[in-house]
């Protein structure tokens, strides 16, 4: 979250992991996903949401 001139943003860094799957093929799940998921829809235009793929969670 971060402050802006109108009050606060959100910011998202969704980190998707799918394991014992090669990554082109995870590629393409995830953009598959992002097509038909409704929360994607509404937020995926947004340029404070990255969603991407990685091998390891980055908490």
């Amino acid at each position: 979250m971060g402050k802006d001139t109108e009050g606060y943003q959100f910011f998202l860094d969704c980190q998707v992991r799918i394991p014992q799957v090669a990554e082109a093929e995870a590629q393409e799940i995830l953009a598959k996903c992002e097509r038909r998921c409704p929360v994607a829809k509404i937020v995926g235009s947004s340029q404070n949401v990255r969603v991407h793929l990685v091998k390891q969670f980055a908490f």
